[in-house]
């Protein structure tokens, strides 16, 4: 995941995306937990996509650290 990250971050250095401003850490989080409801069939229409909205909301940043301190996401990665 984060090759691919970086690889975006190259391609896109010169435009003010999202995807720029964010860490990799964060992006891989959200990009973890939608991967698992969306496995689980849990608000599948809202976790079939990564929004990465920025500044994301403080409420979902928890969510996804609590995640990652329980180290819970798929088998995919």
């Amino acid at each position: 995941m984060k090759r691919l990250l970086q690889d975006i971050r190259l391609a896109n250095a010169d435009k003010n995306y999202n995807i720029l401003q964010r860490t990799d850490r964060n992006i891989i989080d959200e990009w973890r937990v939608h991967n698992l409801f969306y496995d689980m069939h849990v608000f599948r229409p809202h976790t079939r996509t990564v929004d990465l909205e920025s500044p994301q909301r403080w409420y979902f940043r928890i969510a996804y650290r609590i995640f990652r301190i329980f180290d819970i996401h798929t088998t995919r990665f």
